[in-house]
């Protein structure tokens, strides 16, 4: 028996027959499920003038839950729009998650508003959403003047206090309503922990953005930086100040020097080590094995850093400082062909910032395009671009052809048809006993579950959490250098407790810089 393309109840009739003519009928209802959860997805391409695309619409989804809009245009944003729909679904609200939300749209009514002063594109961009997350963030502030991660909790956290008061110093700047008593509590937080040695180059920019005066604390840090993420926020910081050679000057490209003696490792171990001694060679063969990647290099001191989101907030040191710096062709087009695929908010938001304030800078480059979209069956002749969209009950085709070159972006959801991948088990066993169920189940009874499975020793991983709260991770992810040998440290002396060197008392590092 094999179900039809659709999600719902279904009725199923048996006829039984037997030699001597005896006819039995049974009917009952079944339920048919998804084959797979409900997905969004996007496509995103480039047309060259004179190109023509016509066939299906990508995904093969249950009739009755499919839908697809098709957007096409000359200007860059359109393909920000699968970020920006990620963003605005994100179904959660902690003070980084609504910050995220809003501070792209805070960006994007800017840049219409610059580029129409009389208000034609600003009713575009959902306004009304920035000003609730405005709201929303300052519903989690705490009663030392900073933001707690979520509404109800009376402890703050240091990034997302540095990270909601930037938005809400933009916010403020661009004429939206942010309750003043409010936002220097939360500045004169981030003042005070600068001045007590607890922040950095974030909390620096944020208040030299707000127009606070940061005394020498920018040349201290200048001086400690080792990330391209501090330099680039110091150099904005520099912006601010109208110290333009200093900000150039520290957004210069660094080089590290390769070590003078020695292999570097160049693999990941397959398994944690089980004694003390190999404890420091397997954290730095990890992080090794990181830096071949490019994950974590950067040494981002942040649960939430990635290599995208510190090119992001470099591209927008140089928006500023420099734009004719040589890597802004580069940063822009890696930020932007990164956008189609699901990333954190964090990323999501950090990426469209910097190519918001990018295209502030750069807009109007691109000329109209004419050209005929087709969609589900609707035609629609343009000058500019467009969007059409395609229901359930609609064919599931397209056809776009242009006169000159364009940004597709097709946004795909409903139920897949296909189950995709079939599970794998990489190595793990799983077993499932159901105790109790010996004869049959009664209604009424308890039953007990068991599960029980094994994982293979070269599966092991060592996860991260940079401070409390935060989601762990891969060591080799999210490790810098620092955190790498403070890391090697507490594995040594833990490990050296256990079994039969619990005794050991001294503990010698050669070389431990």
């Amino acid at each position: 028996m094999r179900a039809l393309e659709r999600v719902g109840v279904a009725t199923v009739t048996v006829t039984a027959r037997d030699a001597a003519g005896h006819r039995v009928v049974r009917t009952t209802r079944v339920a048919v499920r998804p084959a797979a959860p409900f997905e969004v997805a996007h496509v995103v391409r480039t047309l060259a003038a004179g190109e023509r695309v016509e066939g299906a619409l990508p995904g093969r989804y249950v009739a009755a839950t499919r839908r697809a809009h098709v957007t096409v245009g000359t200007g860059p944003s359109v393909a920000w729009l699968p970020a920006l729909d990620r963003l605005r679904d994100y179904p959660y609200g902690c003070v980084e998650q609504t910050t995220s939300r809003a501070f792209p749209l805070l960006a994007l009514a800017t840049l219409a508003r610059d580029a129409h002063p009389d208000g034609g594109d600003a009713s575009s961009v959902d306004l009304l959403a920035v000003d609730q997350a405005i709201e929303r963030v300052l519903s989690m502030q705490t009663g030392d003047g900073g933001l707690a991660p979520w509404p109800g909790q009376d402890t703050s956290w240091a990034y997302g206090s540095v990270y909601g008061a930037h938005f809400l110093v933009e916010a403020q700047r661009s004429g939206r309503t942010v309750p003043p008593d409010r936002l220097d509590a939360l500045l004169d937080r981030l003042d005070e922990t600068l001045r007590a040695g607890r922040g950095g180059a974030y909390e620096a920019f944020v208040l030299a953005l707000a127009g606070r005066p940061t005394g020498t604390w920018l040349e201290v840090l200048a001086e400690r930086a080792t990330t391209d993420e501090d330099r680039a926020r110091l150099a904005s910081a520099y912006v601010r100040r109208g110290e333009l050679a200093a900000a150039r000057a520290l957004l210069e490209p660094t080089v590290v020097a390769a070590p003078t003696e020695g292999p570097a490792p160049t693999a990941a171990p397959t398994a944690a080590p089980a004694v003390t001694d190999d404890v420091l060679s397997f954290l730095f063969a990890a992080s090794a094995s990181a830096r071949g990647a490019d994950v974590g290099a950067r040494g981002t001191p942040a649960a939430l850093a990635s290599p995208l989101r510190a090119d992001a907030i470099l591209l927008d040191a140089l928006v500023e400082a420099n734009l004719a710096d040589p890597r802004v062709p580069g940063l822009v087009a890696r930020l932007t062909s990164s956008l189609a695929t699901a990333r954190t908010t964090q990323e999501d938001a950090t990426v469209l910032l910097a190519l918001v304030h990018h295209e502030a800078k750069v807009r109007g480059a691109a000329g109209p395009a004419n050209g005929r979209l087709v969609v589900g069956g609707r035609e629609l002749s343009f000058r500019g671009g467009a969007t059409l969209e395609v229901g359930p009950d609609g064919p599931w085709t397209w056809a776009v052809e242009v006169d000159a070159p364009v940004t597709l972006v097709v946004r795909v959801e409903g139920v897949p048809i296909d189950a995709g991948d079939a599970p794998r088990a990489q190595g793990m066993t799983l077993t499932r006993r159901i105790v109790g169920g010996d004869g049959g189940f009664v209604r009424g009874r308890t039953y007990r579950v068991e599960l029980e499975g094994t994982v293979p020793a070269d599966a092991a991983e060592l996860l991260v959490a940079g401070h409390a709260g935060a989601t762990p991770r891969p060591l080799a992810r999210v490790a810098s250098g620092g955190e790498l040998s403070r890391i090697a440290l507490a594995v040594a002396v833990t490990t050296c407790r256990q079994g039969d060197d619990a005794s050991a008392a001294t503990l010698i590092f050669d070389e431990i810089d």
